[in-house]
């Protein structure tokens, strides 16, 4: 099998087992529940349903969506480290082959998982509310200084939602990678799992003085369609999504080379 049917097989191995596994139905209905603790009181749920999803995605619980992303498969690496499936794998391919779909397959599952997740959100809200998809006021925020403004005017709300949740779900991919490469030093699953919301908090308070001090840099604004970076919405999306390609790389490479030196 040459080496790039070999990198095919990982992917296709490991796109099936994301598909098959329970936690990622878990982790999409888990980030539809932590937008609703997020909002927190019932009398929040008010002005239109696009209203109160950002509202709670500016909220604390917020962080909890973060953890979710890592659910279906941050852990990978130490699971099959655990149980010695890693070296089955690599005896059929090679090392570089199997972290570089390990780093795909997580990416991927994550930004998925965060994208349904909001969408999840915002169709239970609106079937079991009152609330109109969006309101006057919200709509002239988002004519403001909001991206997809064409969804939001031709009424594709779900479109809408979709695009701004995928938009942070390439953040949480990044951040569900950062957890991978720390699973390769600690073995506590839970704190594995907790590791999105460690860092984006380190990220936030860390880098006030620093490269946030930068919009372009910033991953509350590169990765929040609400802040429509460079005023237009291509532009503001490639840039997220290079500089989650960046960071999944790098964050691959980091593991690659971690990976040596354990095997």
């Amino acid at each position: 099998m040459s080496g790039p049917q070999k990198k095919t097989h990982y992917i296709q191995a490991d796109m099936h087992r994301i598909l098959c596994r329970k936690e990622t139905c878990l982790a999409i209905l888990g980030v539809a529940a932590a937008l609703f603790f997020s909002v927190g009181n019932v009398q929040d749920f008010e002005g239109s349903v696009i209203q109160t999803f950002l509202f709670a995605t500016y909220n604390v619980g917020f962080l909890l969506s973060f953890v979710f992303c890592a659910l279906p498969y941050g852990t990978a690496y130490c699971e099959e480290l655990e149980n010695h499936y890693i070296r089955y794998s690599v005896i059929r391919g090679n090392l570089r082959n199997y972290v570089a779909s390990k780093t795909v397959t997580i990416f991927f599952s994550a930004v998925s998982v965060m994208t349904l997740g909001c969408i999840l959100f915002a169709l239970l809200l609106s079937c079991f509310s009152s609330l109109p998809w969006l309101d006057g006021n919200t709509y002239e925020s988002i004519v403001r200084h909001s991206g997809y403004l064409p969804l939001a005017s031709q009424k594709q709300y779900i479109a809408w939602v979709g695009a701004y949740g995928l938009q942070w779900g390439i953040y949480a991919g990044c951040l569900a990678l950062a957890a991978s490469y720390a699973s390769l030093y600690i073995s506590n699953r839970l704190l594995v799992l907790a590791m999105p919301a460690l860092v984006h908090q380190a990220i936030v308070e860390l880098g006030t003085d620093t490269f946030r001090q930068y919009a372009p840099f910033d991953p509350l604004v590169v990765f929040n369609a609400q802040y429509h970076l460079f005023g237009s919405d291509w532009k503001m999306l490639s840039w997220a999504f290079g500089i989650g390609a960046g960071l999944s790389a790098a964050i691959g490479a980091a593991s690659y080379f971690r990976m040596k030196k354990r095997m």
